[in-house]
């Protein structure tokens, strides 16, 4: 990997290739061009208002021409739309961590040097087969920010985080306009889960409602929905806490009494999780979310396996790094703020208040499946893709959601055949795949595939834009 641009070369001047611009007198956004992380490639940076005071940021690369991956179908369709590159939202969970994480340590264009704090090129990043466009929310989250006089408690809840996305679109492609007709693709991981579905949701019904001109068309456009992909999301609390027995209980590893812990546990977090949705009351949903989080995953995080990854052996029982030193170190930095166009003086990777907000609001315990079947039912292509040895968003847990899921093809994707996904010669993951729905199966990899199998993750992200992830 090669050395791009550390923070003493930005003071020594480097930064001076970024510029700023403001479009309807910065009422809607506010932005910048810099040359960080990949300067081979168009980008952009800064923030959309996306009214009441809050502001997304986000950050922008086009696909890089230097290296690109899977091309075949947009080198045959050059003289049609469909042969222009694609646009890839990348949003990470929480809820309330910063999708700058996806950017710099998952699929990104680069990676920042631990030795160094320079950045440095990544070879699998997911640019080489699409834009990318990394977005920080709900606001609060990362970079993301609330006016200085707004005194609103955090997000919680990802309905309302959806609304704010679909804002922001509306905003992003009013101050870009030449990527307004590209195909777009929703991907994300963990709490992205939630966020996701409610997104693509939103974004489907306001096209539905401008289709019947029940909205103003001077204001909103149609947003070309392609799909979504979700790793290792956090969808259904009920089925995937019940289903934690299958992820650990056949560790060897572990102690006997943790998996028994777990299944003694289990009936009363159903029965607390039954109540929650069927009455879609906040408390209960919260009631919930409190004693299945300390009785169901309690056991397991006592250990020393990661809930991420269990193959890795942490220095002592839930001692997870939440914050990259790194990381905090890079954004905070006076002269990289300036060269993005950041507002926020030091970075955090994850609001640890809004995580709690959104547990106590219901909604970290609220099933999100309703949407997926509803985006099944308008045809929205879905990918759910699993690193098989997560714990906290287990495989087992997901396979079970994506089985339960109510709609037309439902009964052919049970009794669907899986099929093994290989790059090399070497089988990678399993395929299962019936209509708009695809469910994979990832080896030797954990919570966050591209950093554990970022080779086989930049070729599931490509044979699925081009279509070829198929049975």
């Amino acid at each position: 990997m090669r050395l791009i641009l550390a923070p003493a070369l930005i003071a020594a001047g480097l930064w001076a290739t970024a510029s700023a611009r403001a479009i309807n007198s910065g009422t809607r956004a506010t932005l910048h061009s810099s040359t960080l992380c990949d300067p081979s490639v168009k980008q952009h940076s800064g923030y959309i208002d996306v009214g009441h005071g809050r502001d997304l940021f986000f950050w922008f690369f086009e696909r890089t021409t230097a290296n690109p991956v899977y091309t075949e179908s947009w080198a045959e369709q050059t003289t049609s739309a469909s042969a222009s590159p694609p646009l890839t939202l990348w949003l990470n969970g929480g809820p309330g961590c910063s999708s700058m994480y996806g950017l710099f340590k998952e699929l990104g264009p680069c990676a920042i040097d631990r030795t160094t704090n320079a950045t440095q090129l990544n070879p699998w990043s997911w640019h080489r087969a699409s834009h990318l466009l990394f977005v920080d929310q709900p606001v609060g989250a990362g970079l993301s920010r609330t006016d200085s006089q707004a005194t609103e408690s955090p997000m919680n809840s990802s309905s309302a985080a959806a609304q704010d996305l679909l804002q922001f679109f509306y905003g992003f492609y009013e101050a870009f306009p030449q990527y307004r007709d590209l195909d777009l693709h929703i991907f994300g991981e963990s709490y992205a889960g939630k966020y996701i579905p409610a997104l693509a949701t939103h974004i489907v019904r306001a096209n539905l409602a401008l289709k019947s001109a029940t909205t103003d068309t001077s204001v909103h456009h149609h947003i070309n929905l392609q799909s979504i992909g979700i790793g290792n999301g956090w969808t259904n609390p009920l089925l995937q806490y019940a289903a934690t027995t299958k992820a650990i209980c056949p560790l060897s590893f572990l102690p006997a009494e943790v998996c028994q812990k777990t299944e003694e546990a289990v009936p009363h977090c159903t029965a607390l999780l039954t109540a929650c949705y069927a009455g879609k009351n906040l408390t209960t949903c919260q009631e919930a979310t409190d004693y299945c989080e300390d009785k169901i995953r309690g056991p397991y995080m006592n250990t020393s396996r990661s809930v991420y990854d269990y193959s890795k052996v942490l220095p002592g029982p839930g001692q997870e790094e939440i914050e990259d030193p790194h990381l905090t170190a890079f954004l905070s930095h006076p002269d990289v703020r300036h060269a993005i166009g950041s507002r926020i003086s030091t970075f955090q990777s994850c609001h640890l208040e809004m995580t709690g907000a959104f547990i106590e609001s219901g909604d970290h315990g609220a099933n999100a499946s309703p949407y997926l079947e509803y985006l099944l039912s308008q045809k929205v292509d879905t990918l759910l893709y699993v690193g098989e040895r997560d714990v906290v968003c287990a495989w087992a847990g997901i396979e079970d959601t994506a089985l339960a899921l109510r709609w037309s093809g439902a009964t052919k994707f049970r009794t669907a055949a899986t099929h093994p996904l290989t790059m090399n010669a070497q089988t990678n993951g399993f395929v299962r795949r019936q209509g708009p729905l695809t469910l994979v199966r990832m080896l030797d990899s954990g919570h966050m595939v591209p950093v554990d199998q970022p080779e086989a993750a930049l070729h599931m992200f490509t044979h699925w834009l081009e279509n070829r992830l198929a049975n």
